[in-house]
């Protein structure tokens, strides 16, 4: 109340000051014949200020009305541009954690499918069958050089170009290279065998033989042969041996990849959710 009263003192000063104001006036001699006695002056001059008064009052009420309502819908214009930002905002974070979400599921997928490159089992299946018939073990491995094609191709797509993808693959890489190795391995024992079904594992032992197997398999063929004396080389079961040995050399790859894609997973479900997480302030559920 104080606050008003200092800020509308002269509204009080010309309401108290006004009656004083006519009544000087009134008794100030008029210097031309006036018309009416002072009490009708006076009633005039009361009505006339009453209305100029309470018109000034009608004024002022509907200035401070429209200024309040012009402050009121000024906020309400912020706030709203406030809302409408902040909703499109949420909604990009909507669109961009529902984008990633889609890429996370194909990159699990994916994953899943590479990590089957590395099933030893259907390696072991190809040794099984090898000496009894060198034939089905070719037609056996063919599936599984397309199916590391198209695996890693897969993977390939759906893989990002960040840091963390880059120390990913710098440990997936040699794998892969040494699985790929693995099969060509064992293509050339399976392409001797079906060549010389009836040849001593000694034969396999030849520089010319070796030619265009990896240096892991000419050291494990050479190394066999040289400790299995001669009338053992005749046994058809050191080319199943060699092979499983080489099978050997990647028993621990699956789990290994499989490990390293569970934690990258894991890690960009973490990143995702956060896209949400800041946006509405509350975890996601993972």
């Amino acid at each position: 109340m104080t606050k008003v009263l200092k800020k509308y003192w002269w509204v009080v000063a010309i309401v108290i000051g006004m009656p004083i104001m006519v009544n000087v006036i009134l008794l100030i001699p008029a210097f031309l014949p006036v018309v009416g006695e002072n009490t009708h002056w006076l009633t005039f001059f009361g009505g006339y200020i009453g209305c100029l008064i309470s018109t000034f009052v009608a004024l002022f009420v509907l200035y401070r009305q429209l200024k309040q309502n012009q402050e009121e819908n000024e906020k309400n214009r912020v706030a709203n541009e406030e809302a409408n930002e902040k909703n499109r905002k949420l909604q990009i974070k909507v669109l961009e954690y529902q984008q990633q979400m889609q890429w996370l599921h194909s990159f699990r997928e994916a994953s899943a499918q590479y990590v089957q490159i590395y099933n030893a089992n259907d390696l072991i299946a190809i040794a099984n069958v090898l000496i009894a018939n060198p034939q089905e073990a070719h037609n056996m491995l063919k599936p599984l050089f397309n199916r590391a094609a198209i695996s890693d191709t897969q993977f390939a797509y759906w893989r990002k170009d960040d840091n963390d993808t880059k120390e990913l693959m710098e440990k997936i890489t040699p794998k892969f290279k040494r699985y790929n190795d693995v099969l060509l391995d064992i293509q050339q024992i399976i392409a001797f065998r079906r060549s010389y079904p009836t040849a001593m594992f000694g034969s396999l032992a030849t520089p010319m033989q070796m030619m265009g197997m990896t240096d892991v398999m000419k050291n494990k063929i050479t190394q066999i042969s040289k400790q299995q004396p001669g009338y053992l080389q005749q046994s058809s079961q050191l080319f199943v041996g060699v092979v499983m040995a080489r099978i050997d050399d990647m028993k621990d790859d699956m789990a290994y990849i499989q490990d390293l894609l569970y934690n990258y997973v894991h890690s960009e479900q973490a990143r995702i959710n956060k896209i949400l997480e800041e946006s509405y302030g509350t975890k996601q559920i993972k």
